[in-house]
Order: structure tokens, then sequence, then C-alpha cells
């Protein structure tokens, strides 16, 4: 059985300051909730449908990235998604199937896949 892992997603969330991975300074639109925290979501590098370990947990550190609601549908949607990271002149990056890449602005846990 499948199985998630809230205290994870929610310590990286923390650990992030609550603050999208991939927003420039310029591009940061927070969303504050009711109860005065930032909104953010974590994003599945690899899709959950296809990634989960032998014992089923769906959620591990290599595979999440913090990211806006504006990122997470850009990674999972634009011109069929981002599912690659990798190293683009010295800058670890998101890549689709067109070659256009996303920076990952703020990394402090995240390696290339190649």
């Amino acid at each position: 059985m499948k199985k998630r892992n809230h205290l994870l997603i929610n310590r990286l969330k923390e650990f992030y300051s609550y603050e999208c991975q991939l927003c420039t300074e310029n591009q940061k639109m927070i969303i504050q909730k009711e109860d005065g925290t930032k909104y953010v979501e974590v994003h599945h590098i690899k899709n959950l449908s296809e990634e989960y370990d032998e014992e089923g947990t769906l959620d591990r550190l290599n595979n999440l990235i913090v990211v806006c609601p504006n990122h997470h549908k850009m990674l999972h949607y634009h011109k069929g998604g981002y599912r690659k990271i990798k190293i683009v002149n010295e800058v670890l990056v998101f890549v689709n199937d067109s070659e256009e890449v996303i920076p990952i602005i703020t990394n402090k846990h995240l390696k290339s896949d190649e």
C-alpha cells in the first residue's frame, strides 16, 4: 500500500521557510493564509504514479521540491511538464522534453539526475 509522509513534507516546507524554490526575488507572490502562515505546495519530481520505494512510501527527500502553486502547475503541464533535473551552465534546472529550463533558485537538498 502506498503511503504519504506528511512529516517529511511539512519539515521540507519549514526548511525552505514556506517559500518557492523556483521563484526569483522579483517573481515571489506570497500567499498568506488566514492564520498568518504562507501557502506553498510540494511537487514530486518523478510522478507519484511512477515512483515509490519498496515500502510503498511516495515521499522521498530527493524527489520533493517546495513550490508556489503557479510553478507547481507549470512543472506538471507546460509543454508536457518538467520531469528531469540536470545541470546547465553550472546551475541546477528542471528540463522539459522541449529542452526548456526552469532554474532552481534556492536549493539545499537536490542533485542532478545525471
